[in-house]
């Protein structure tokens, strides 16, 4: 039980640092950016708020949908390369073949490209991303071997991509955002789970 308790505050002090670094390696992006001068109309940064349903097969193994949102934090460092940082947070009260409820909160990390078309006139662009970090379960059900419990860790991976259309100088809506994401949380099977996740929401640029 203590071994489970350290490796839960563990991950949670991982996940904590994830996000603290990157937000740190965003504003001082920002900042060096800021000073050199944009040489493009490319967005220094933007902080993104989107509504997500995920299609996932949960950790009872039958398909369901969980919902919840988003927050992502990015910026455009060097030819539409640079880092991003997002926290999504999805709930259901009922999963599929039972009635049990289920929380996710998903901290990652990693790289993202954003593209502007030429014909667009600098309103439309489209990202891709790639990241890695922590997903946390709790107010669920976690079977295993050894016994259930209410709360787990997995590391997760997620890929995805979308599309930004500028409304303003600092408003843009996102239509569309897919992802994949994979988790590994226990499940008394195949202890994996995938996720296709789409989100849509608006992102404020500075």
């Amino acid at each position: 039980m203590r071994k489970n308790q350290t490796y839960i505050k563990k991950l949670r002090t991982q996940a904590f640092g994830l996000g603290a670094c990157a937000t740190m390696l965003l504003a001082a992006l920002g900042t060096c950016q800021a000073q050199a001068g944009s040489q493009s109309k490319a967005t220094v940064s933007d902080l993104a708020i989107t509504f997500a349903a995920d299609r996932t097969n949960p950790v009872n193994g039958a398909n369901t949908w969980l919902l919840g949102g988003s927050a992502e934090l990015g910026a455009v460092a060097w030819k539409g390369l640079g880092p991003v940082v997002k926290v999504t947070g999805l709930t259901s009260d009922a999963l599929a073949s039972q009635r049990t409820p289920l929380n996710l909160v998903v901290t990652v990390f990693g790289p993202r490209y954003r593209f502007q078309p030429r014909h667009a006139s600098g309103k439309l662009s489209v990202f891709g991303e790639g990241m890695l970090g922590i997903a946390n379960g709790f107010r669920g059900l976690f079977p295993s071997p050894s016994g259930s419990t209410t709360s787990s860790n997995s590391m997760a991976l997620e890929v995805g991509g979308g599309v930004d259309w500028q409304l303003a100088r600092h408003v843009a809506v996102r239509p569309v955002e897919a992802s994949w994401l994979r988790t590994q949380f226990n499940n008394s099977t195949t202890n994996v789970q995938n996720h296709l996740i789409l989100e849509g929401g608006l992102a404020l640029r500075f």
